[in-house]
Protein backbone atom coordinates (compact mmCIF):
# COMPACT_ATOMS: atom_id res chain seq x y z
CA UNK A 1 0.00 0.00 0.00
CA UNK A 2 2.86 2.24 1.27
CA UNK A 3 4.65 1.62 -2.24
CA UNK A 4 1.22 2.35 -4.17
CA UNK A 5 0.83 5.53 -2.53
CA UNK A 6 4.59 6.57 -3.14
CA UNK A 7 4.44 6.19 -6.62
CA UNK A 8 1.31 7.75 -6.83
CA UNK A 9 3.12 10.65 -5.75
CA UNK A 10 6.04 10.71 -7.54
CA UNK A 11 3.65 10.03 -11.14
CA UNK A 12 1.60 13.28 -10.51
CA UNK A 13 4.08 15.34 -8.53
CA UNK A 14 7.61 14.62 -10.57
CA UNK A 15 7.85 15.40 -14.14
CA UNK A 16 9.38 11.78 -15.24
CA UNK A 17 7.00 11.41 -17.75
CA UNK A 18 8.43 14.26 -19.20
CA UNK A 19 11.80 13.71 -19.34
CA UNK A 20 14.76 13.11 -16.65
CA UNK A 21 14.02 14.77 -12.91
CA UNK A 22 17.11 16.74 -11.42
CA UNK A 23 16.23 14.71 -8.42
CA UNK A 24 19.29 15.02 -5.94
CA UNK A 25 17.57 13.87 -2.22
CA UNK A 26 19.39 14.12 1.08
CA UNK A 27 20.47 10.99 2.06
CA UNK A 28 21.61 9.47 -1.03
CA UNK A 29 25.40 9.38 -2.10
CA UNK A 30 27.57 7.54 -4.04
CA UNK A 31 26.73 6.23 -7.13
CA UNK A 32 22.94 6.83 -6.55
CA UNK A 33 23.14 10.15 -5.39
CA UNK A 34 20.97 11.42 -8.37
CA UNK A 35 17.85 9.83 -8.98
CA UNK A 36 17.37 11.27 -12.51
CA UNK A 37 14.61 8.30 -12.74
CA UNK A 38 11.22 7.30 -11.69
CA UNK A 39 12.32 4.15 -10.08
CA UNK A 40 15.56 5.83 -8.25
CA UNK A 41 12.56 8.27 -6.92
CA UNK A 42 10.20 5.71 -5.21
CA UNK A 43 12.64 3.69 -3.97
CA UNK A 44 14.11 7.17 -2.00
CA UNK A 45 11.02 7.72 -0.25
CA UNK A 46 9.82 3.87 0.17
CA UNK A 47 13.02 1.56 0.12
CA UNK A 48 12.49 -2.20 -0.69
CA UNK A 49 14.27 -1.72 -4.03
CA UNK A 50 16.92 -4.40 -4.43
CA UNK A 51 18.69 -1.85 -7.08
CA UNK A 52 18.74 0.92 -4.45
CA UNK A 53 20.22 -1.32 -1.12
CA UNK A 54 20.83 1.86 0.87
CA UNK A 55 17.69 3.23 1.20
CA UNK A 56 15.77 3.58 4.09
CA UNK A 57 12.36 5.27 2.80
CA UNK A 58 12.98 8.65 3.70
CA UNK A 59 8.97 9.59 3.33
CA UNK A 60 8.18 6.37 6.25
CA UNK A 61 9.92 7.82 8.91
CA UNK A 62 6.61 8.65 10.26
CA UNK A 63 7.06 12.34 10.03
CA UNK A 64 3.75 14.61 11.39
CA UNK A 65 4.74 18.54 9.86
CA UNK A 66 6.68 19.68 7.22
CA UNK A 67 7.59 23.54 7.15
CA UNK A 68 8.09 25.91 4.00
CA UNK A 69 10.61 28.48 4.74
CA UNK A 70 11.70 30.05 1.34
CA UNK A 71 14.95 32.64 1.03
CA UNK A 72 13.53 33.56 -2.72
CA UNK A 73 11.41 32.71 -5.84
CA UNK A 74 12.55 33.08 -9.36
CA UNK A 75 9.67 32.87 -11.87
CA UNK A 76 10.94 32.57 -15.86
CA UNK A 77 7.90 31.73 -18.46
CA UNK A 78 6.85 28.36 -17.50
CA UNK A 79 9.50 27.62 -14.66
CA UNK A 80 9.70 28.69 -10.99
CA UNK A 81 12.46 28.08 -8.93
CA UNK A 82 12.53 27.94 -4.99
CA UNK A 83 15.55 28.16 -2.68
CA UNK A 84 14.82 27.53 1.20
CA UNK A 85 15.04 25.61 3.99
CA UNK A 86 12.52 23.06 4.32
CA UNK A 87 11.54 21.75 8.39
CA UNK A 88 9.81 18.37 9.15
CA UNK A 89 9.10 17.51 12.43
CA UNK A 90 8.68 13.56 13.56
CA UNK A 91 6.22 12.04 15.57
CA UNK A 92 9.14 11.89 18.45
CA UNK A 93 8.94 16.02 18.67
CA UNK A 94 12.29 15.62 16.91
CA UNK A 95 13.27 18.34 14.14
CA UNK A 96 14.99 17.98 10.77
CA UNK A 97 15.93 21.06 8.82
CA UNK A 98 17.04 20.87 4.72
CA UNK A 99 18.27 22.63 2.57
CA UNK A 100 16.27 23.06 -0.94
CA UNK A 101 16.36 23.76 -4.46
CA UNK A 102 13.13 23.33 -6.51
CA UNK A 103 12.41 23.50 -10.12
CA UNK A 104 8.91 23.42 -10.75
CA UNK A 105 7.18 23.56 -14.80
CA UNK A 106 4.01 23.93 -16.19
CA UNK A 107 4.68 20.92 -18.61
CA UNK A 108 2.49 20.29 -21.49
CA UNK A 109 -0.19 18.58 -19.80
CA UNK A 110 -1.02 22.07 -18.11
CA UNK A 111 -0.12 21.05 -14.42
CA UNK A 112 2.86 21.94 -12.29
CA UNK A 113 5.99 19.52 -11.99
CA UNK A 114 8.85 18.93 -10.32
CA UNK A 115 11.09 18.50 -12.42
CA UNK A 116 14.41 19.59 -10.16
CA UNK A 117 14.71 18.75 -6.66
CA UNK A 118 18.20 19.42 -4.94
CA UNK A 119 18.13 18.79 -1.03
CA UNK A 120 21.21 18.95 1.43
CA UNK A 121 22.13 19.10 5.22
CA UNK A 122 22.73 22.64 6.26
CA UNK A 123 26.87 23.41 5.92
CA UNK A 124 28.84 22.36 8.91
CA UNK A 125 31.98 24.67 9.34
CA UNK A 126 34.71 22.22 10.20
CA UNK A 127 35.66 23.08 14.44
CA UNK A 128 39.65 23.23 14.48
CA UNK A 129 41.06 20.11 15.31
CA UNK A 130 43.04 20.35 18.62
CA UNK A 131 46.34 18.28 18.57
CA UNK A 132 48.34 16.40 21.74
CA UNK A 133 51.19 19.25 21.33
CA UNK A 134 48.67 21.38 22.06
CA UNK A 135 47.03 20.20 25.15
CA UNK A 136 50.45 19.24 26.47
CA UNK A 137 51.57 23.45 25.94
CA UNK A 138 49.11 23.86 27.40
CA UNK A 139 49.41 22.01 30.65
CA UNK A 140 53.04 23.45 30.66
CA UNK A 141 51.33 27.22 30.42
CA UNK A 142 49.11 26.51 33.38
CA UNK A 143 52.12 25.17 35.59
CA UNK A 144 54.25 27.72 34.41
CA UNK A 145 51.60 30.48 35.63
CA UNK A 146 51.13 28.79 38.79
CA UNK A 147 54.82 29.43 39.52
CA UNK A 148 54.86 32.79 38.19
CA UNK A 149 52.03 33.70 40.73
CA UNK A 150 53.48 32.17 43.52
CA UNK A 151 57.03 34.30 42.64
CA UNK A 152 55.04 37.71 41.90
CA UNK A 153 53.56 37.27 45.25
CA UNK A 154 56.48 36.73 46.80
CA UNK A 155 58.58 39.87 45.11
CA UNK A 156 55.58 42.39 44.42
CA UNK A 157 52.76 41.49 47.37
CA UNK A 158 49.20 40.65 47.01
CA UNK A 159 47.67 43.32 44.03
CA UNK A 160 50.33 42.40 41.56
CA UNK A 161 49.61 38.40 42.32
CA UNK A 162 46.08 39.37 41.87
CA UNK A 163 46.51 41.30 38.87
CA UNK A 164 48.65 38.35 37.07
CA UNK A 165 46.16 35.61 38.38
CA UNK A 166 43.00 38.27 36.70
CA UNK A 167 45.45 37.87 33.54
CA UNK A 168 46.19 34.03 33.26
CA UNK A 169 42.30 33.42 34.04
CA UNK A 170 41.35 35.58 31.31
CA UNK A 171 43.89 33.97 28.75
CA UNK A 172 43.88 30.06 29.89
CA UNK A 173 40.17 29.57 31.14
CA UNK A 174 37.57 29.87 28.45
CA UNK A 175 34.60 31.82 30.97
CA UNK A 176 34.12 34.06 27.56
CA UNK A 177 32.71 31.17 25.87
CA UNK A 178 30.62 29.84 28.97
CA UNK A 179 30.72 28.12 32.12
CA UNK A 180 33.88 26.47 33.10
CA UNK A 181 33.91 23.10 34.67
CA UNK A 182 36.15 24.40 37.23
CA UNK A 183 36.43 22.00 40.68
CA UNK A 184 39.26 23.05 42.82
CA UNK A 185 40.82 20.48 45.22
CA UNK A 186 40.62 22.66 48.18
CA UNK A 187 37.30 24.31 47.27
CA UNK A 188 34.44 22.56 49.42
CA UNK A 189 30.55 22.63 50.64
CA UNK A 190 28.04 25.47 48.17
CA UNK A 191 31.32 26.83 46.44
CA UNK A 192 32.78 23.35 45.64
CA UNK A 193 32.13 24.28 42.01
CA UNK A 194 33.92 27.55 40.45
CA UNK A 195 31.70 27.82 37.01
CA UNK A 196 32.81 31.62 36.62
CA UNK A 197 35.87 33.67 36.13
CA UNK A 198 35.16 35.67 40.31
CA UNK A 199 35.07 32.13 41.63
CA UNK A 200 38.25 30.72 39.41
CA UNK A 201 40.12 34.23 40.83
CA UNK A 202 39.20 33.82 44.06
CA UNK A 203 40.22 30.06 44.33
CA UNK A 204 43.45 31.26 42.95
CA UNK A 205 44.17 34.62 45.15
CA UNK A 206 41.65 34.63 47.27
CA UNK A 207 40.89 38.16 49.03
CA UNK A 208 37.50 37.76 47.59
CA UNK A 209 34.64 38.62 50.74
CA UNK A 210 32.41 36.49 48.45
CA UNK A 211 34.26 33.24 49.17
CA UNK A 212 35.78 33.62 52.82
CA UNK A 213 37.48 30.38 52.79
CA UNK A 214 39.82 30.68 49.60
CA UNK A 215 43.23 31.48 51.04
CA UNK A 216 44.96 32.17 47.31
CA UNK A 217 46.11 28.54 46.59
CA UNK A 218 48.67 30.11 43.37
CA UNK A 219 50.49 32.53 45.96
CA UNK A 220 51.92 29.18 48.91
CA UNK A 221 54.97 29.34 47.17
CA UNK A 222 55.46 26.80 44.51
CA UNK A 223 58.73 26.55 42.64
CA UNK A 224 57.68 23.47 40.23
CA UNK A 225 55.08 21.74 38.50
CA UNK A 226 55.65 18.37 36.88
CA UNK A 227 52.52 16.85 34.71
CA UNK A 228 52.32 13.03 34.78
CA UNK A 229 49.56 12.23 32.25
CA UNK A 230 47.71 8.53 32.51
CA UNK A 231 46.32 9.40 28.84
CA UNK A 232 44.78 12.17 26.57
CA UNK A 233 42.24 11.62 24.31
CA UNK A 234 41.50 13.60 21.28
CA UNK A 235 38.24 14.57 19.62
CA UNK A 236 38.10 17.22 16.98
CA UNK A 237 38.50 19.96 18.67
CA UNK A 238 37.99 19.26 22.61
CA UNK A 239 41.38 17.23 24.39
CA UNK A 240 40.96 15.60 27.49
CA UNK A 241 43.53 14.62 29.65
CA UNK A 242 43.86 12.46 32.57
CA UNK A 243 46.84 12.46 35.45
CA UNK A 244 48.50 13.44 38.28
CA UNK A 245 50.05 16.75 38.60
CA UNK A 246 53.35 17.71 41.42
CA UNK A 247 53.52 20.21 42.81
CA UNK A 248 56.29 21.48 44.82
CA UNK A 249 56.78 24.40 47.01
CA UNK A 250 59.66 26.55 48.43
CA UNK A 251 60.07 24.10 51.36
CA UNK A 252 61.15 21.25 49.47
CA UNK A 253 57.06 19.73 50.09
CA UNK A 254 55.64 18.23 47.39
CA UNK A 255 52.03 17.45 46.66
CA UNK A 256 50.45 15.85 44.80
CA UNK A 257 47.01 15.89 43.26
CA UNK A 258 44.40 14.13 40.40
CA UNK A 259 43.21 16.40 37.69
CA UNK A 260 41.04 15.87 34.38
CA UNK A 261 41.48 18.64 32.10
CA UNK A 262 39.66 19.33 28.94
CA UNK A 263 41.12 21.69 26.52
CA UNK A 264 39.27 23.46 23.84
CA UNK A 265 40.04 25.20 20.26
CA UNK A 266 37.44 27.55 20.26
CA UNK A 267 35.95 30.61 18.92
CA UNK A 268 39.14 32.41 18.44
CA UNK A 269 41.22 29.64 17.37
CA UNK A 270 43.08 29.42 20.62
CA UNK A 271 43.01 26.82 23.28
CA UNK A 272 41.39 27.41 26.29
CA UNK A 273 40.61 25.22 29.70
CA UNK A 274 36.76 24.38 29.46
CA UNK A 275 37.22 21.75 32.31
CA UNK A 276 39.42 21.64 35.27
CA UNK A 277 38.69 18.76 37.76
CA UNK A 278 41.42 18.38 40.66
CA UNK A 279 41.11 16.46 43.84
CA UNK A 280 43.47 14.62 46.43
CA UNK A 281 44.19 10.94 45.86
CA UNK A 282 41.62 9.01 47.61
CA UNK A 283 43.20 7.00 50.39
CA UNK A 284 40.96 3.80 51.87
CA UNK A 285 39.87 4.10 55.26
CA UNK A 286 41.34 3.08 57.62
CA UNK A 287 39.79 -0.36 59.54
CA UNK A 288 38.79 0.83 62.86
CA UNK A 289 39.48 -0.96 65.96
CA UNK A 290 36.87 -1.34 68.86
CA UNK A 291 37.78 -2.02 72.31
CA UNK A 292 36.35 -5.88 72.64
CA UNK A 293 38.85 -6.42 69.83
CA UNK A 294 41.53 -5.37 72.17
CA UNK A 295 39.92 -7.26 75.13
CA UNK A 296 39.60 -10.27 73.27
CA UNK A 297 43.29 -10.30 71.55
CA UNK A 298 44.37 -9.64 75.35
CA UNK A 299 42.59 -12.52 76.49
CA UNK A 300 43.97 -14.59 73.40
CA UNK A 301 47.21 -13.34 74.26
CA UNK A 302 46.78 -15.19 78.03
CA UNK A 303 45.08 -18.34 76.46
CA UNK A 304 47.92 -18.95 73.73
CA UNK A 305 50.54 -18.44 76.77
CA UNK A 306 48.82 -21.45 78.88
CA UNK A 307 48.43 -23.46 75.86
CA UNK A 308 51.95 -23.29 74.58
CA UNK A 309 52.73 -24.55 78.77
CA UNK A 310 50.23 -27.29 78.28
CA UNK A 311 51.30 -28.70 75.66
CA UNK A 312 55.07 -28.49 76.46
CA UNK A 313 54.03 -30.34 79.44
CA UNK A 314 52.07 -33.16 77.53
CA UNK A 315 53.79 -33.30 74.52
CA UNK A 316 57.23 -32.07 74.99
CA UNK A 317 59.81 -28.82 73.23
CA UNK A 318 58.62 -29.36 69.70
CA UNK A 319 55.33 -29.35 69.74
CA UNK A 320 55.09 -26.78 72.02
CA UNK A 321 57.41 -24.86 69.22
CA UNK A 322 55.28 -25.35 66.76
CA UNK A 323 52.38 -24.13 68.95
CA UNK A 324 54.17 -21.20 70.01
CA UNK A 325 55.67 -20.49 66.18
CA UNK A 326 51.44 -20.65 65.23
CA UNK A 327 50.47 -18.12 68.16
CA UNK A 328 53.42 -15.79 67.16
CA UNK A 329 52.63 -15.83 62.94
CA UNK A 330 48.59 -15.17 63.99
CA UNK A 331 49.01 -13.14 67.19
CA UNK A 332 52.47 -10.60 66.51
CA UNK A 333 52.24 -8.71 63.24
CA UNK A 334 55.99 -9.41 62.40
CA UNK A 335 54.58 -10.25 58.63
CA UNK A 336 53.42 -6.46 58.10
CA UNK A 337 56.59 -5.05 59.95
CA UNK A 338 58.82 -4.88 62.60
CA UNK A 339 56.67 -5.45 65.99
CA UNK A 340 58.47 -3.34 68.75
CA UNK A 341 58.95 -6.15 71.50
CA UNK A 342 59.95 -5.70 74.59
CA UNK A 343 59.89 -9.24 76.67
CA UNK A 344 60.38 -9.57 80.35
CA UNK A 345 63.26 -11.04 81.03
CA UNK A 346 65.19 -9.67 77.71
CA UNK A 347 68.31 -7.90 78.13
CA UNK A 348 71.38 -6.71 76.76
CA UNK A 349 72.13 -6.67 73.09
CA UNK A 350 68.86 -8.86 72.77
CA UNK A 351 66.16 -6.52 75.13
CA UNK A 352 64.07 -5.90 71.82
CA UNK A 353 62.57 -8.91 69.97
CA UNK A 354 61.69 -7.02 66.38
CA UNK A 355 61.70 -10.25 64.53
CA UNK A 356 59.92 -13.64 64.74
CA UNK A 357 62.42 -15.64 65.26
CA UNK A 358 63.88 -13.46 68.11
CA UNK A 359 60.00 -13.92 69.76
CA UNK A 360 60.01 -17.33 69.01
CA UNK A 361 63.11 -17.99 71.12
CA UNK A 362 61.95 -16.10 73.71
CA UNK A 363 58.42 -17.41 74.06
CA UNK A 364 60.01 -21.22 73.63
CA UNK A 365 63.90 -20.96 74.08
CA UNK A 366 66.10 -23.71 72.21
CA UNK A 367 67.69 -21.07 69.19
CA UNK A 368 71.19 -20.95 70.03
CA UNK A 369 71.21 -17.53 68.56
CA UNK A 370 69.51 -16.39 71.41
CA UNK A 371 71.74 -18.44 74.44
CA UNK A 372 70.23 -16.84 77.39
CA UNK A 373 66.18 -17.79 76.25
CA UNK A 374 65.00 -20.55 78.66
CA UNK A 375 61.33 -20.82 76.86
CA UNK A 376 59.06 -17.79 78.95
CA UNK A 377 55.75 -19.67 77.77
CA UNK A 378 57.08 -23.08 78.79
CA UNK A 379 57.22 -22.42 82.19
CA UNK A 380 54.22 -24.16 83.18
CA UNK A 381 51.25 -21.05 83.04
CA UNK A 382 48.17 -22.18 83.99
CA UNK A 383 46.30 -18.47 84.45
CA UNK A 384 46.59 -15.63 82.81
CA UNK A 385 44.75 -12.10 84.12
CA UNK A 386 44.18 -8.52 82.36
CA UNK A 387 44.12 -5.72 84.65
CA UNK A 388 44.38 -2.39 82.00
CA UNK A 389 44.32 0.88 83.79
CA UNK A 390 43.66 2.40 80.33
CA UNK A 391 42.65 1.75 76.86
CA UNK A 392 43.05 4.08 74.01
CA UNK A 393 41.76 4.14 70.39
CA UNK A 394 43.12 5.60 67.50
CA UNK A 395 41.44 4.79 64.20
CA UNK A 396 43.20 1.25 63.62
CA UNK A 397 45.14 1.63 66.90
CA UNK A 398 44.58 0.52 70.21
CA UNK A 399 47.25 1.11 73.15
CA UNK A 400 46.42 -0.34 76.64
CA UNK A 401 48.81 -0.39 79.70
CA UNK A 402 47.86 -2.09 82.81
CA UNK A 403 49.13 -5.41 85.00
CA UNK A 404 48.92 -9.13 83.42
CA UNK A 405 49.00 -11.54 86.61
CA UNK A 406 50.11 -14.92 85.69
CA UNK A 407 49.70 -17.95 87.85
CA UNK A 408 52.05 -20.62 87.87
CA UNK A 409 51.32 -24.43 88.19
CA UNK A 410 52.84 -24.19 91.55
CA UNK A 411 50.51 -21.51 92.61
CA UNK A 412 52.64 -18.65 92.56
CA UNK A 413 51.70 -15.55 91.23
CA UNK A 414 53.90 -13.04 88.64
CA UNK A 415 53.12 -9.45 88.08
CA UNK A 416 54.32 -7.93 84.77
CA UNK A 417 53.00 -3.98 83.50
CA UNK A 418 52.42 -4.35 79.92
CA UNK A 419 52.05 -1.74 77.36
CA UNK A 420 50.51 -3.34 74.48
CA UNK A 421 50.06 -2.01 70.69
CA UNK A 422 47.20 -3.55 68.81
CA UNK A 423 46.15 -2.80 65.54
CA UNK A 424 43.67 -3.74 62.59
CA UNK A 425 46.06 -4.66 59.77
CA UNK A 426 45.86 -4.63 55.81
CA UNK A 427 44.09 -8.95 56.45
CA UNK A 428 41.55 -6.62 58.21
CA UNK A 429 42.74 -8.66 61.30
CA UNK A 430 44.10 -7.73 64.67
CA UNK A 431 47.68 -7.89 65.59
CA UNK A 432 49.91 -7.22 68.16
CA UNK A 433 52.35 -4.71 66.50
CA UNK A 434 54.10 -3.33 69.99
CA UNK A 435 54.55 -5.13 73.60
CA UNK A 436 56.66 -3.40 76.15
CA UNK A 437 56.72 -5.99 79.15
CA UNK A 438 58.67 -5.06 82.70
CA UNK A 439 58.62 -6.21 86.29
CA UNK A 440 57.00 -3.54 88.29
CA UNK A 441 59.77 -0.83 90.02
CA UNK A 442 60.62 -2.12 93.85
CA UNK A 443 61.51 1.52 95.81
CA UNK A 444 63.96 1.14 98.44
CA UNK A 445 62.47 0.81 101.72
CA UNK A 446 65.43 2.17 104.16
CA UNK A 447 66.10 5.60 102.02
CA UNK A 448 68.72 4.20 100.19
CA UNK A 449 68.74 3.16 96.68
CA UNK A 450 67.33 -0.42 96.19
CA UNK A 451 69.86 -2.45 95.17
CA UNK A 452 69.96 -3.94 91.66
CA UNK A 453 69.10 -7.06 91.44
CA UNK A 454 71.43 -9.77 89.40
CA UNK A 455 69.91 -11.29 86.32
CA UNK A 456 69.58 -14.57 88.32
CA UNK A 457 67.83 -13.42 91.37
CA UNK A 458 65.24 -12.13 89.14
CA UNK A 459 65.02 -15.28 87.68
CA UNK A 460 65.11 -17.20 90.39
CA UNK A 461 62.03 -15.34 91.91
CA UNK A 462 59.96 -15.47 88.59
CA UNK A 463 60.94 -19.02 88.02
CA UNK A 464 61.82 -20.65 91.73
CA UNK A 465 64.83 -21.23 90.29
CA UNK A 466 67.30 -22.00 93.67
CA UNK A 467 69.98 -20.05 94.30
Amino acid sequence: MLHALATKVVDTAYGYKFGPVLFKPTLANGDQSFRTTREGAISYFVGVDPAYPNDKGFAIQVWVDVEHKNAAIYLDGSTGTSVGNVIITNKDGSVTTVEKTWTFMKCPDNQVHIMGHHSSLPFAPAKPVITEAEVLEMQQRWGNALVAISDVYEADGYDAAKALATEVVDTAYGYQFGPVLFKPTLASGDQTFRVTRDGAISYFVGGNPEYPSDKGFAIQGWKHVEMENAAIYMDGSTGTSVGLVKITNKDGSVTTVEKTWTFQKCKDGKVHIMGHHSSVPFKPAKPIITESEVLDMQKKWGDALVAISTEYAKNGFDAAKALATEVVDSAYGYKFGPVLFKPTLASGDQSFRVTREGAIAYFVGGDPAYPNDKGFAIQGWVDVEHKNAAIYLDGSTGTSVGNVIIKNKDGSVTTVEKTWTFMKCPDNQVHIMGHHSSLPYAPSTDGQPAKKKSKRDRLAKLFGIAK
